[in-house]
């Protein structure tokens, strides 16, 4: 049984939380529940909202309440190994578009440009010395407005990065005007130490900024996960797609419904056989009438909700935020309003057996829907 493996690898689990607003830090938190949660420790960092893990397992990554400084701290003696200024982001540091390099030497981010409407770009921050990087810098930092005539400013606004397998590039979603006229949505790709993007897919040619959400590469290069929302909440195109390499082609592989809307990528899973994601009309309504998380199993299309687990409630409980294990076959869960409050499971993909690991995990929130957690290679797994 899985189970057994996990215990014979000696795993650690380090759960890191944000505080309630009176306190506004973060901490981590190794808890002793079973054989598969083995310590205990406390780590306080004021005024700060943790972001995720860093592929290693060693460093975390931090944002103060400000979204002026991005920091990142070493997990294991709670030192800041480096500081970088976000003020330069015009239109703000947007926290599902912060993301780890596949070596743990580099974070890509984005801004919240189709938030605030303000030209923005991606940037790339170096993790020991703190130093941002402009990767996509046109020279434009001004209002996103567009001229029915022409004679209107030339840019791009730049969101939804992704590093890919080789941590050589960085893929993300480009929406161009040229003389003040939109020319399109397309994936671009851009090598991670600067130099000119190119055109890898186009996605739309009438509307803006439709990928928002979260993209993804397969780990093996395979294939690339992107989210297309249009303006149209009913628009039975919107949901989450498959680009193939190989054969330069896109499928939807989770699509609309009347009773969710559309869909969003969370997190592919390592092994290619299953995508996490969630319903940005159902976080815009509160309303808890129906899961937030689906599992999508890629070969045959079924979409399975998550639900808390062990016979809870549903009318009560749900899951605040789930993630892929690092080998994608189990997938990690955190409740609320179940008995007792704030538990942490991990679950079998392919077996739907459970497993409860915490059974009482205070404080465990959804910083931003479209944040996954980040369970790594070293047994460290972050909550937040």
């Amino acid at each position: 049984m899985r189970t057994i493996t996990l215990q014979r690898r000696v795993i650690s689990w380090a759960l890191v939380f944000l505080c309630s607003v009176l306190l506004g830090a973060g901490h981590m938190i190794l808890a002793q529940n079973s054989e598969l949660v083995l310590d205990e420790v406390f780590v306080d960092i004021d005024g700060a909202r943790a972001i995720g893990l860093s592929p290693d397992g060693r460093l975390l990554a931090v944002v103060d309440s400000g979204r002026q400084l991005l920091c990142v701290y070493e997990i294991e003696s709670v030192i800041e190994q480096s500081c970088g200024n976000t003020s330069p982001l015009r239109s703000g540091l947007r926290f599902q578009d912060v993301s780890w390099s596949p070596d743990s030497t580099r974070l890509v981010l984005a801004e919240r440009s189709f938030m605030t409407g303000m030209d923005g770009d991606i940037w790339v921050m170096d993790a020991e010395a703190g130093v941002l990087t402009p990767l996509t810098d046109d020279g434009y930092d001004g209002f996103i407005v567009s001229s029915a005539d022409g004679g209107g400013e030339t840019f791009s606004v730049d969101v939804a990065p992704a590093w890919t397998p080789d941590g050589e590039s960085i893929t993300y979603s480009r929406s161009q005007w040229i003389d003040g006229a939109f020319t399109g949505n397309d994936i671009a790709i851009v090598p991670a130490t600067g130099g000119a993007a190119e055109s890898l897919f186009m996605v739309s040619e009438s509307e803006p900024g439709v990928v928002f959400f979260g993209t993804e590469w397969q780990p093996d290069g395979s294939a690339f996960f992107y989210t297309v929302f249009s303006s149209a909440l009913d628009d039975p195109e919107n949901g989450v797609y498959r680009y193939d390499v190989a054969a330069g082609s896109s499928e939807q592989v989770a699509g609309w419904t009347p009773e969710l809307g559309g869909p969003a990528l969370l997190q592919a899973s390592a092994n290619g056989e299953g995508l996490l994601v969630w319903y940005p009309q159902m976080a815009g309504r509160f309303s808890g009438d129906e899961p937030m998380y689906w599992l999508v199993d890629l070969a045959s299309g079924e979409t399975k909700p998550l639900l808390p687990p062990g016979g809870s409630d549903q009318e009560l409980g749900w899951v605040q935020t789930v993630g892929f294990s690092p080998d994608g076959a189990w997938v990690m869960m955190a409740t609320r309003n179940t008995d007792p409050d704030f538990q942490l499971w991990i679950t079998d993909v392919s077996s739907g057996e459970e497993f409860l690991l915490v059974e009482s995990l205070p404080g465990a929130l959804v910083i931003d829907f479209g944040m996954a957690t980040s369970w790594t290679d070293s047994g460290h797994a972050f909550i937040p």
